[in-house]
């Protein structure tokens, strides 16, 4: 295997959206599931 240059440029983007909410209070033995839709 080799190690090879990233295609994208660190840095260099734009935040599209952001979405500022307040805390949420979790148990210790609470199993969560995160979806991230990515469109371009």
């Amino acid at each position: 295997s080799s190690v090879t240059a990233p295609e994208v440029v660190a840095n260099s983007g734009q935040i599209m959206y952001i979405e500022n909410r307040g805390a949420v209070t979790r148990a210790s033995d609470q199993i969560e599931d995160i979806k991230l839709i990515i469109e371009m």
